[in-house]
């Protein structure tokens, strides 16, 4: 059996999350000292706001997909600095112009969690690799500051996966954001929250298999919101049997086409019918006074 907690804001969920591990590590369910990682959680910037040193700040980190300022591809780098000549200065003195690497950057916050061996953690980041990805939910079988090592439970079978020190996208599996829930699913899902939208309510509800639990001062409102939310919502089981919606472009073009063979019709009967008929009608005239001479 799983769960998982939802709630809206990250203060809300670091009391949750500190509620439940204090509950497992009393029923032994977490053994062994607590080892601290520093892992970051990605902020959804887009390719023009990477290229701004606004949007940045000391103590954020970044890295790359592709090789930038020689920078090594996968590893997080700190900013130590923003100059106002939309530049940043990395911790060791590497420096970026975010007028040309911004675009290929990938930023986040850092934090630092505490992990124990039994935790279950919420895995953040794709990594074809060790075979892990956005969404999954594992639990800690062993830990230290050299490695640690995950279970992965399948729906046929489990396997451990050792997670390298450059895999830092990942938090604590108990509570999360809506947000954050998107990819997760688990047996049992528990909304705690005191103001939530329906878009969110949905997507936090949408996480459990076989339950749901909702607490809220105003459960009614939550629960009515997030109905209207699911009923403006397409499903692909929408479209079984019928042909889905086309693009806003290809329904114009179609649009277009048929105003064309409309309008080729038209011209065809009222001008070009009547010209061929003329035609065809003043050959016939020749041939048959050619005909009596």
């Amino acid at each position: 059996m799983s769960a998982l907690l939802v709630a809206p804001t990250w203060a809300e969920i670091n009391k949750l999350t500190g509620y439940v591990r204090d509950a497992r590590r009393q029923a032994g369910e977490l053994v062994g000292a607590d080892e601290q990682f520093s892992v970051v959680d990605s902020l959804d910037l887009t390719s023009a706001q990477r290229r701004l040193g606004r949007n940045y700040r000391a103590g954020q980190v970044v890295t790359t997909g592709s090789k930038v300022g020689g920078l090594t591809k996968g590893i997080w780098y700190e900013i130590a600095e923003v100059g106002q000549d939309n530049t940043l200065t990395l911790v060791g003195g590497k420096r970026l112009d975010l007028k040309t690497a911004g675009r290929r950057l990938q930023v986040a916050d850092s934090k630092r969690i505490p992990v124990a061996q039994g935790d279950r953690l919420l895995l953040q980041g794709n990594d074809k690799k060790l075979g892990v990805s956005n969404g999954m939910l594992v639990t800690v079988r062993k830990v230290s500051q050299k490695t640690m090592v995950v279970e992965v439970v399948g729906e046929r079978n489990s396997r451990l996966v050792e997670l390298p020190n450059s895999y830092r996208t990942f938090t604590h599996g108990y509570a999360v954001t809506a947000h954050k829930s998107q990819g997760a699913t688990v047996d049992h899902a528990i909304v705690a929250a005191e103001k939530l939208d329906g878009k969110s309510t949905y997507v936090a509800s949408s996480r459990g298999r076989r339950t749901l639990e909702i607490h809220a001062p105003d459960r009614a409102r939550l629960l009515r919101e997030a109905v209207d939310t699911i009923e403006s919502r397409s499903a692909a089981v929408d479209y079984v049997g019928k042909r889905p919606p086309l693009p806003a472009r290809e329904r114009l073009r179609k649009r277009l086409m048929r105003r064309v063979a409309i309008l080729s019709r038209k011209v065809y009967q009222e001008r070009i019918r009547p010209a061929l008929e003329r035609v065809r009608d003043g050959l016939q005239r020749r041939s048959r006074a050619g005909g009596r001479v």
